[in-house]
């Protein structure tokens, strides 16, 4: 399986850590998402995939060993999470925030192929298959990547070359009707690291006799700190590529 022109794609995919892929039902939508887990699995530092599909290469959640941060910890998940049919397994933008609080925090990248579009806030980066060449004897997919966050606009284009390779890899005849748990696994790890932080900082207040700093006006800073987080990695990662010299895929 070769994917061509697809270095810019796994680049976005590290740094904003979520995509939809869109198209009618039965243009690949799955299968794409599935060939890019396996890339960012065998290249760019993941270790688990996870999905609500029938498969042969999904790890399962209780099987995850969590990678330690700086202070040994147990943290980074270093996952690839699949929720197929993620416009109608969301149950709302609740259910998708679940789903993106702290990706990086944890180290996840979140794919949704979806015939039916998820909520918004998962949806500003875009992949869909824009030709089948197999009409023409050729076994090439192509496709049109779309980045829209509303400050900047970018479309990027690229192939897979093989695309058969991945056929019996899932079952394309399973209809997922919910995220299989992975929802709540992620919510325990979110809420045991949020409620640890909050009570050793409200212990190092009590003892330093620290006013808390003040979070924006309705709500926990820590999400905005997060999101800050997020698009800082995204464009340091785009300036990361930009610089780095083409390498011919084997």
């Amino acid at each position: 399986m070769t994917l061509l022109n697809a270095t810019p794609v796994l680049y976005l995919l590290r740094g904003f850590r979520v995509a939809h892929f869109a198209g009618r039902f039965g243009s690949g939508k799955t299968a794409s998402a599935y060939r890019l887990a396996y890339e960012l699995c065998e290249g760019h530092g993941f270790r688990y995939i996870l999905s609500n599909c029938a498969d042969v290469w999904s790890d399962r959640p209780q099987d995850i060993a969590l990678r330690p941060n700086e202070r040994g910890e147990p943290q980074y998940m270093d996952a690839v999470l699949i929720i197929d049919e993620a416009g109608l397994v969301f149950e709302g933008t609740g259910h998708a925030k679940q789903f993106i609080s702290f990706m990086r925090k944890f180290n996840v990248v979140l794919l949704l192929p979806s015939f039916e579009a998820p909520p918004a806030r998962v949806r500003f980066l875009q992949i869909q298959r824009k030709y089948n060449l197999a009409a023409l004897g050729l076994p090439l997919w192509w496709y049109e990547a779309r980045l829209n966050t509303g400050l900047d606009r970018q479309r990027y284009q690229f192939g897979w070359w093989g695309f058969s390779e991945i056929f019996g890899i899932y079952d394309t005849g399973d209809f997922p009707a919910d995220d299989d748990g992975i929802g709540d696994w992620i919510q325990t790890h979110v809420e045991a690291k949020t409620g640890r932080h909050r009570r050793a900082g409200r212990r190092q207040g009590d003892a330093a006799g620290d006013v808390p700093p003040l979070a924006p006006a309705g709500g926990d800073a820590a999400p905005f700190a997060d999101a800050a987080e997020e698009i800082s990695d995204a464009v340091s990662l785009l300036v990361e590529w930009q610089d780095h010299p083409r390498k011919r895929r084997r």
